[in-house]
């Protein structure tokens, strides 16, 4: 097993938490364990929480092995062989890393004994995004979500999903790449038709938790491709984990990225919840296995140290051992021995995981959403505004900020003409991003995609649009300007 194990001071955790803004300890920490990984390994990509990819995405498996060689000190194996492990493990040359953590200790929440599993591996339910669209992936998981639920749920099944299959291949799509509400009710209604006419909704439930409920099922079920979804989602996976140290009382926060994880049909079980929902978990043996990696790296002293550069992004900086950490002396192996490993140690979810509903436990089939572009609009400003003045914020916080403030200059209606941008699709206010921040010599990176820079050949303010809004929000944050500079 490929694994990176770092340690972060608790006050320097409690400090990082407040500085994201937000009011949740849940959120908090969710937020907090995706800007470590996203540092610690070097990537400024990370996916949409509608995606229902990980968290951090596209991270380099160079970038991997220098952080485990870092760590690994005189024990690591060189830099080739760990890129030749990592990829023949991944079998490409970027991965994505699902991140997680949390407060709570494993046992809590009502989990003991064989129920502590508390791992959860789920995939992102749809949502809207800043301009109103609904995620395309999403619907395409719903495909195979519910082609398998028919399939292994109901009997004489195959015309069925053949059907079903059909009406989402035949599902409207704007010429912008978007489907519309109306389009997915229609969808929705149209299903039920197939499976069971006026009852397609019980049905479609029914078999739901037909599979949900045999273990054969269950099995065949995970066996598939929806249950190819849910493992691919934690191949990669940094988790928080917390070891008590009885003799102080303390907890003290790891956070460790497993690489490659390989899973048995034994390695995820489900529990319901409520409204007829499941959500997906790693079993307590699995995490008994990687609890074994994390007491391994202990032992070896195999430890990094999470720090803050000046730009605000978490990094590992050298290297510690857990003397040093506990500061007191002894047998290595007798102080692992002394930490609480049996019932109390690895934890998740958190944050962006939020229990699997199927869409189909008692409202719409799709889970369609209809909430208009300004209400989603005033949420994303009152969690942007969290951002105290003169605090540093992250680029994926001033990439929200920078969307929002150019949408809002924007065009929202009639026909277009310069030098005013209008919005038709919402791709080009998508497409912007703050790269990176430079607080200390005040220089912000900016991506956009160059086609849209042709614009300025008939008469629209591209370039003036976006350095514009930047140079606004940076004045009202920290009362100052920076260096824009286009990557």
């Amino acid at each position: 097993m490929i694994s990176v194990l770092a340690f972060m001071d608790g006050k320097k955790l409690e400090q990082a938490m407040k500085a994201t803004g937000y009011r949740s300890p849940s959120v908090q920490k969710g937020v907090v364990g995706e800007r470590i990984t996203k540092g610690i390994f070097k990537t400024s990509k990370e996916a949409t929480t509608r995606s229902g990819k990980a968290d951090i995405v596209g991270v380099p498996v160079r970038n991997v092995a220098s952080v485990i060689a870092q760590v690994e000190g005189k024990n690591s194996p060189t830099i080739t062989s760990l890129n030749k492990m990592i990829s023949e493990s991944m079998g490409v040359g970027e991965i994505d890393i699902e991140a997680k953590a949390t407060g709570a200790l494993l046992g809590g929440s009502g989990f003991k004994g064989s129920q502590r599993g508390t791992l959860k591996v789920t995939t992102a339910t749809a949502a809207i995004n800043p301009i109103g669209q609904i995620d395309a992936d999403y619907i395409e998981r719903q495909r195979t979500l519910l082609t398998e639920l028919v399939e292994l749920g109901m009997t004489n099944s195959k015309g069925k999903v053949a059907r079903i299959n059909q009406l989402f291949d035949s599902l409207k799509i704007e010429v912008d790449g978007n489907y519309t509400q109306k389009d997915l009710k229609n969808l929705q209604d149209e299903i039920y038709k197939v499976v069971g006419g006026n009852r397609g909704k019980a049905v479609i439930k029914n078999a739901y938790n037909n599979v949900m409920r045999d273990s054969n099922k269950f099995k065949q079920f995970m066996d598939g491709p929806f249950g190819k979804l849910i493992t691919n989602k934690v191949t990669n996976l940094t988790a928080q984990i917390n070891i008590k140290d009885p003799s102080s009382g303390k907890t003290l926060n790891f956070f460790q990225t497993f690489i490659g994880l390989k899973f048995t049909n034994k390695d995820i079980t489900r529990k319901p919840g409520r409204a007829g929902t499941y959500s997906f978990f790693l079993s307590s043996s699995f995490e008994n296995r990687l609890l074994e990696e994390t007491r391994r790296k202990l032992e070896q002293n195999a430890i990094g140290i999470i720090e803050e550069d000046l730009d605000g992004a978490f990094r590992v900086k050298g290297r510690t051992t857990l003397n040093a950490i506990l500061k007191r002396p002894g047998d290595l192996k007798s102080i692992i021995n002394s930490l609480t490993f049996s019932n109390a140690t690895i934890s998740v979810p958190s944050g962006g995981s939020i229990p699997l509903n199927f869409g189909i436990d008692g409202t719409a089939l799709l889970n369609t959403l209809n909430k208009k572009t300004a209400k989603v609009l005033a949420t994303n400003l009152a969690i942007t505004s969290k951002i105290r003045k003169g605090r540093f914020a992250s680029a994926a916080q001033l990439t929200s900020l920078l969307q929002i403030e150019v949408l809002s200059r924007m065009k929202k209606s009639g026909r277009a003409k310069p030098p005013t941008l209008t919005t038709r699709s919402g791709r080009f206010v998508e497409n912007l991003e703050i790269a990176q921040i430079n607080y200390k010599n005040s220089i912000i990176n900016y991506y956009s995609l160059p086609l849209y820079y042709s614009l300025e050949d008939y008469g629209y303010e591209v370039e003036n649009l976006i350095e514009g809004s930047i140079r606004d929000i940076t004045q009202k944050l920290y009362s100052r300007q920076f260096n824009l500079i286009r990557a």
